[in-house]
Protein backbone atom coordinates (compact mmCIF):
# COMPACT_ATOMS: atom_id res chain seq x y z
CA UNK A 1 0.00 0.00 0.00
CA UNK A 2 1.22 3.70 -0.82
CA UNK A 3 1.32 6.52 1.38
CA UNK A 4 -1.73 7.08 3.49
CA UNK A 5 -2.29 10.22 4.23
CA UNK A 6 -3.79 10.75 8.31
CA UNK A 7 -6.00 13.48 9.67
CA UNK A 8 -7.46 13.58 12.88
CA UNK A 9 -10.16 16.54 13.78
CA UNK A 10 -10.50 18.02 17.45
CA UNK A 11 -14.10 19.32 17.67
CA UNK A 12 -17.19 19.61 19.80
CA UNK A 13 -20.58 18.33 18.65
CA UNK A 14 -22.52 20.25 16.85
CA UNK A 15 -19.43 22.78 15.50
CA UNK A 16 -19.64 20.69 12.26
CA UNK A 17 -16.49 17.98 12.70
CA UNK A 18 -18.14 15.24 11.72
CA UNK A 19 -19.99 17.06 8.53
CA UNK A 20 -16.27 18.35 7.54
CA UNK A 21 -14.89 15.00 7.88
CA UNK A 22 -17.70 13.59 5.27
CA UNK A 23 -17.15 16.32 2.65
CA UNK A 24 -13.44 16.05 2.75
CA UNK A 25 -14.28 12.53 2.01
CA UNK A 26 -17.00 13.31 -1.23
CA UNK A 27 -14.29 15.26 -2.45
CA UNK A 28 -11.22 13.34 -2.01
CA UNK A 29 -13.45 10.38 -3.82
CA UNK A 30 -14.66 12.37 -7.11
CA UNK A 31 -10.76 13.78 -7.33
CA UNK A 32 -9.70 10.17 -7.80
CA UNK A 33 -8.91 9.39 -3.73
CA UNK A 34 -9.39 6.31 -1.76
CA UNK A 35 -10.66 7.53 1.50
CA UNK A 36 -11.79 6.96 4.91
CA UNK A 37 -14.04 9.33 7.31
CA UNK A 38 -15.10 7.96 10.46
CA UNK A 39 -15.77 9.49 14.08
CA UNK A 40 -15.02 8.81 17.85
CA UNK A 41 -17.36 9.47 20.14
CA UNK A 42 -18.19 10.23 23.74
CA UNK A 43 -21.27 11.20 24.87
CA UNK A 44 -23.20 11.69 22.24
CA UNK A 45 -24.67 15.69 22.66
CA UNK A 46 -24.25 19.07 21.47
CA UNK A 47 -21.04 20.48 23.05
CA UNK A 48 -19.47 17.64 23.98
CA UNK A 49 -15.99 16.68 22.47
CA UNK A 50 -15.09 14.44 19.65
CA UNK A 51 -12.68 12.94 17.41
CA UNK A 52 -13.24 12.41 14.02
CA UNK A 53 -11.03 11.06 11.23
CA UNK A 54 -9.63 11.16 7.88
CA UNK A 55 -7.38 8.99 5.21
CA UNK A 56 -6.82 9.70 1.79
CA UNK A 57 -4.50 7.54 -0.48
CA UNK A 58 -4.13 6.92 -4.08
CA UNK A 59 -4.54 2.85 -3.84
CA UNK A 60 -6.93 1.53 -1.53
CA UNK A 61 -7.10 1.40 2.04
CA UNK A 62 -6.04 -1.76 4.43
CA UNK A 63 -6.37 -0.01 7.35
CA UNK A 64 -9.06 -0.11 9.46
CA UNK A 65 -7.91 1.05 12.89
CA UNK A 66 -8.13 4.54 14.73
CA UNK A 67 -5.41 6.97 13.61
CA UNK A 68 -2.93 7.14 16.52
CA UNK A 69 0.06 9.10 14.45
CA UNK A 70 -1.54 11.78 12.23
CA UNK A 71 0.37 13.56 9.40
CA UNK A 72 -2.35 16.53 9.78
CA UNK A 73 -4.07 17.60 13.27
CA UNK A 74 -7.50 20.22 12.67
CA UNK A 75 -8.60 21.63 16.25
CA UNK A 76 -11.41 23.31 15.75
CA UNK A 77 -11.87 24.23 19.55
CA UNK A 78 -9.42 25.51 21.37
CA UNK A 79 -10.30 24.91 24.48
CA UNK A 80 -9.62 21.01 23.39
CA UNK A 81 -5.75 22.50 23.03
CA UNK A 82 -4.82 21.64 27.00
CA UNK A 83 -5.76 17.95 26.12
CA UNK A 84 -3.93 17.43 23.02
CA UNK A 85 -0.48 15.86 23.52
CA UNK A 86 1.07 17.30 19.69
CA UNK A 87 4.53 15.47 20.77
CA UNK A 88 3.10 12.62 21.40
CA UNK A 89 0.61 12.40 18.84
CA UNK A 90 1.30 14.49 15.70
CA UNK A 91 4.20 13.00 13.51
CA UNK A 92 7.08 14.60 13.23
CA UNK A 93 7.12 17.84 10.71
CA UNK A 94 2.94 16.78 10.75
CA UNK A 95 0.61 20.04 10.28
CA UNK A 96 -1.61 21.47 12.60
CA UNK A 97 -4.18 23.54 11.67
CA UNK A 98 -6.42 25.50 14.76
CA UNK A 99 -9.53 27.88 14.39
CA UNK A 100 -8.43 30.68 16.45
CA UNK A 101 -7.86 34.62 15.89
CA UNK A 102 -4.64 34.42 17.11
CA UNK A 103 -1.88 34.14 15.01
CA UNK A 104 0.78 30.79 14.42
CA UNK A 105 3.10 32.44 16.32
CA UNK A 106 0.69 33.44 19.11
CA UNK A 107 -0.97 30.02 19.65
CA UNK A 108 2.42 28.27 19.05
CA UNK A 109 3.18 28.69 23.38
CA UNK A 110 0.17 26.86 24.16
CA UNK A 111 0.86 23.86 22.12
CA UNK A 112 2.21 20.71 23.92
CA UNK A 113 4.94 20.22 21.02
CA UNK A 114 7.40 17.74 23.05
CA UNK A 115 10.02 17.26 20.59
CA UNK A 116 8.06 17.81 17.17
CA UNK A 117 8.46 20.49 14.74
CA UNK A 118 4.92 20.84 13.43
CA UNK A 119 3.77 23.39 10.49
CA UNK A 120 1.48 25.64 12.08
CA UNK A 121 -1.62 27.13 10.57
CA UNK A 122 -4.35 29.84 12.22
CA UNK A 123 -7.53 30.63 10.69
CA UNK A 124 -10.56 32.16 12.36
CA UNK A 125 -12.76 29.69 11.30
CA UNK A 126 -15.53 31.15 13.72
CA UNK A 127 -15.08 34.42 13.39
CA UNK A 128 -15.72 33.45 9.17
CA UNK A 129 -18.81 31.44 9.87
CA UNK A 130 -20.49 34.29 12.01
CA UNK A 131 -19.94 36.75 9.28
CA UNK A 132 -21.52 34.73 6.55
CA UNK A 133 -23.87 31.91 7.96
CA UNK A 134 -24.74 34.06 11.32
CA UNK A 135 -23.65 30.91 13.17
CA UNK A 136 -20.57 29.03 14.41
CA UNK A 137 -20.43 26.25 12.33
CA UNK A 138 -16.73 26.51 11.85
CA UNK A 139 -16.35 22.96 9.03
CA UNK A 140 -16.59 25.19 5.94
CA UNK A 141 -13.73 27.69 6.44
CA UNK A 142 -11.78 24.73 8.04
CA UNK A 143 -12.05 22.45 4.62
CA UNK A 144 -11.01 25.71 2.43
CA UNK A 145 -7.81 25.86 4.67
CA UNK A 146 -7.15 22.23 4.76
CA UNK A 147 -7.74 22.36 0.98
CA UNK A 148 -4.78 25.23 0.66
CA UNK A 149 -2.29 24.17 2.79
CA UNK A 150 -2.38 20.20 1.54
CA UNK A 151 -3.11 20.66 -2.23
CA UNK A 152 -4.89 17.20 -1.35
CA UNK A 153 -8.38 18.35 -2.65
CA UNK A 154 -9.05 21.33 -4.97
CA UNK A 155 -11.21 24.05 -3.21
CA UNK A 156 -13.67 23.36 -6.66
CA UNK A 157 -14.21 19.67 -5.55
CA UNK A 158 -15.10 21.00 -1.96
CA UNK A 159 -17.47 23.98 -3.56
CA UNK A 160 -18.97 21.47 -5.71
CA UNK A 161 -19.44 18.74 -2.95
CA UNK A 162 -21.00 21.41 -0.33
CA UNK A 163 -23.64 22.38 -3.04
CA UNK A 164 -24.12 18.68 -3.90
CA UNK A 165 -24.18 17.54 -0.40
CA UNK A 166 -26.12 20.05 1.53
CA UNK A 167 -28.17 21.41 -1.22
CA UNK A 168 -31.46 19.76 -0.34
CA UNK A 169 -30.98 20.15 3.33
CA UNK A 170 -30.40 23.73 3.63
CA UNK A 171 -31.27 25.33 0.49
CA UNK A 172 -29.44 27.73 -2.09
CA UNK A 173 -29.03 30.37 0.22
CA UNK A 174 -27.38 29.05 2.84
CA UNK A 175 -25.07 27.26 0.11
CA UNK A 176 -23.71 30.69 -1.22
CA UNK A 177 -23.59 31.44 2.30
CA UNK A 178 -21.23 28.09 2.65
CA UNK A 179 -19.22 28.74 -0.57
CA UNK A 180 -18.77 32.90 0.32
CA UNK A 181 -17.36 31.09 3.30
CA UNK A 182 -15.37 28.84 1.99
CA UNK A 183 -13.43 31.53 -0.22
CA UNK A 184 -12.79 34.16 2.75
CA UNK A 185 -11.34 31.16 4.62
CA UNK A 186 -8.93 30.21 1.62
CA UNK A 187 -8.03 33.92 1.24
CA UNK A 188 -7.29 34.07 4.99
CA UNK A 189 -5.48 30.78 6.21
CA UNK A 190 -2.14 32.18 8.23
CA UNK A 191 1.03 30.34 8.72
CA UNK A 192 4.25 31.16 10.85
CA UNK A 193 5.71 33.21 7.65
CA UNK A 194 2.58 35.49 6.92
Amino acid sequence: MGKVFEITWYGRGGLGAKTGSILLADAAIAAGKFVQSFPEYGPERMGAPIKVYNRLADEPIRLHTAITNPDFIIVIDTALLENINFGEELKDNGTILINTEKSPEEIKKDLNLGNTNPKIYTIDATGISIRHLGKNIPNIPILSAFSKITNKIEINEIKKHIHDKLIIKYGEDIIEKNIEALEKAYAEVKNERN
